[in-house]
């Protein structure tokens, strides 16, 4: 159980730098759009300043689609390792309670063995005394 735990604190913080990757990306999109709409590109250089803009736009439109499919398959293995904690508490606790259940019954047991014990005692006890 603690290495399941482990495992999703792992995952929970690589999950964290995946986010911040995301934002990073969707943060550069979103200032290569703004930089287009604000400044005119030059005319003696537009056609190398497209493409260095649509390069630079295709790649960071790359990085967060791997960003959001890494922070998916996170999500996915990290809903399993909680699924599979949740499971192996289940199994614990069952296993738990039959473990007190039999301990009841075992000293209910001795408890009616020791009575039985003790009546007889009396009885050899109160059969000398007779005598």
């Amino acid at each position: 159980m603690k290495a399941i735990t482990e495992k999703v604190k792992q995952l929970s913080v690589v999950l964290v730098e995946q986010k911040k990757k995301i934002n990073s990306a969707a943060h550069c999109l979103k200032l290569c759009d703004a930089f287009r709409k604000t400044k005119p590109p030059p005319l003696d250089g537009l056609e190398s300043f497209l493409q260095t803009c649509k390069a630079g736009r295709e790649k960071t439109f790359l990085e967060l689609t791997n960003g959001n499919a890494a922070v998916a398959k996170i999500e996915e293995v990290i809903a399993r390792c909680l699924k599979e904690r949740k499971t192996m508490a289940k199994v614990l606790m069952k296993d738990h309670l039959e473990f007190q259940r039999q301990k009841v019954e075992m000293t209910e047991e001795k408890l009616y063995k020791n009575a039985k014990l003790y009546k007889e005692r009396l009885r050899i006890q109160a059969k000398r005394q007779s005598f």
